[in-house]
């Protein structure tokens, strides 16, 4: 689990959980643009304990991660009553998942390569 370093003057704080490292670099440096703060976590494990340890204002989701999905781990917060809005990017879209997600309550479902311009009006509606 990795922080940015400008915790003090952050608009919102977002939970990113993407296993590629330069994936989860270029969203942190979108939420940074935006005025947040980025944790970032490579596993389920380590998502679920920086959830436990602190709120989140949003959580960015990768779908395919090397011990599980994004989407069980969505609907097991969700299960859990953590409500906090979450948008979940995927290599391998798949539009009856998309909508079943987004019945639940995912605020959003992005499909790879997105364009940074997309990430950022995400990001500007929810902060």
């Amino acid at each position: 689990m990795s922080e940015d370093e400008s915790s003090q003057n952050s608009r919102f704080t977002s939970l990113i959980l993407e296993d590629d490292l330069h994936c989860a670099e270029l969203i942190s440096m979108a939420v940074q643009k935006e005025g947040g703060r980025a944790v970032i976590c490579h596993g389920l494990d380590k998502a679920r304990e920086a959830i436990e340890n602190r709120p989140f204002d949003l959580i960015i989701l990768d779908h395919m991660l090397p011990d599980g999905t994004g989407t069980d781990f969505f609907l097991e917060l969700r299960h859990q009553g953590v409500s906090t809005p979450a948008i979940m990017l995927t290599g391998n879209p798949d539009l009856p998942n998309a909508v079943n997600l987004t019945r639940q309550g995912l605020f959003d479902y992005l499909t790879k390569p997105f364009r940074s311009e997309e990430h950022t009006s995400e990001l500007q509606s929810l902060a």
